[in-house]
């Protein structure tokens, strides 16, 4: 049913003359009986004021919601001059499961990193604290790739000690000989020669509490 048709029905429901209430919600009387002829259509502040008056909720009985596009709602969602409190608390809802979610999206990625075949991989637990650190070492890493390594390492807490390394002409690591120290009673050596993306060597330390093994060094880095 249109605006104009459902106005008429309510006013005289109300035993209301188009005078009574255009008094009533401030408007001239020539108003009134402009949008209930069809003359015009009455803007979103008369549309409130008549709903009020006649106690009778005239957005949601004139539109109904498969005529508008999902952007029309997404963009009435924000308008807070009707249903303010509905709108806000849809609003709030909406903004809670979005942080939700993302914070979710966080914690599985951290929880569940992708398993890398050279270099660092940190995991956070959902409380921020570090679950694992994964150190893989091979052919694609370069000086400069340790040196980040060893400073992030140390962030940690872990010092790591390069014995010895060497590279190809093209700057890629080949062999490497090097110390781990995590500095809570676990710590260990490992090396390599002939580093390739197939072979590798490294460390990792594990604080879970239900970890098999907290720490390995040497052929097991990288592998869960």
């Amino acid at each position: 049913m249109d605006f104009k048709t459902k106005l008429i029905e309510e006013r005289k429901a109300k035993g209301l003359t188009q005078e009574e209430l255009a008094i009533k919600c401030n408007v001239t009387a020539r108003t009134i009986q402009r949008i209930e002829s069809g003359q015009v259509q009455p803007r979103t502040h008369t549309i409130r004021s008549i709903s009020g008056i006649l106690d009778f909720d005239f957005f949601s009985a004139t539109e109904h919601p498969n005529n508008h596009s999902i952007f029309w709602h997404i963009k009435d969602l924000f308008n807070l001059k009707t249903q303010k409190m509905k709108k806000i608390s849809i609003l709030g809802l909406i903004a809670i499961a979005l942080l939700m979610g993302a914070f979710q999206f966080v914690s599985e990625l951290s929880i569940h990193p992708k398993e890398l075949k050279h270099g660092l991989s940190i995991a956070f637990d959902r409380d921020g604290s570090t679950k694992r650190i994964d150190a893989v070492f091979s052919n694609v890493l370069t000086f400069d790739s340790l040196v980040n390594m060893k400073s992030t390492l140390n962030e940690l807490g872990i010092t790591l000690t390069y014995e010895s390394m060497r590279f190809d002409p093209d700057g890629q690591l080949t062999q490497i000989e090097c110390e781990v120290n995590c500095k809570d009673g676990m710590s260990g050596g490992f090396a390599a020669d002939s580093l390739t993306i197939e072979k590798w060597t490294g460390f990792y330390r594990d604080y879970s509490h239900n970890a098999k093994t907290a720490f390995c060094a040497g052929p097991c880095a990288g592998r869960k």
